[in-house]
């Protein structure tokens, strides 16, 4: 098992953009070493897998296509810059996503609660009526 043959000059703009090298190097062999967004969106999406942080081995014989042309270092840091506005825009649904569902839940279980609250204010209430007929 070696470490996966990956485009250097890509795995050098993931690390300057903060990556770990680990996590670059899964990036792009996963998504088919073809391009920094690919790399970035399997980065965003794979980031908390167990094992995201571990340098990735495969089989000797694995091969990857050749790498598309790379971004000149202004290019690079445009892409950068937009391909980490893209991963917050991302979270940030996902965030908004989840404060939903949490706010459905809890309605949800207020609705329950009153309604459980109600039967039994009528469950008194007709104790109490034949407590008094008793009476």
């Amino acid at each position: 098992m070696v470490v996966p043959e990956v485009d250097q000059k890509l795995l050098e703009e993931l690390e300057g953009m903060g990556f770990p090298k680990a996590r670059a190097t899964r990036a792009l062999h996963y998504s088919g070493n073809v391009g920094l967004e690919d790399a970035v969106n399997w980065a965003v999406e794979h980031e908390n897998d167990a094992d995201i942080d571990q340098m990735l081995k495969v089989p000797l014989n694995t091969k990857t296509e050749a790498p598309k042309p790379s971004l000149t270092p202004e290019e690079t840091k445009m892409k950068a810059q937009e391909l980490k506005e893209q991963a917050r825009k991302k979270k940030e649904e996902e965030e908004k996503r989840m404060e939903r569902e949490r706010e459905k839940i809890f309605t949800d279980l207020v609705v329950e609660v009153v309604l459980v609250f109600g039967m039994v204010v009528l469950l008194v209430g007709r104790i109490v009526l034949e407590l008094v007929h008793a009476i």
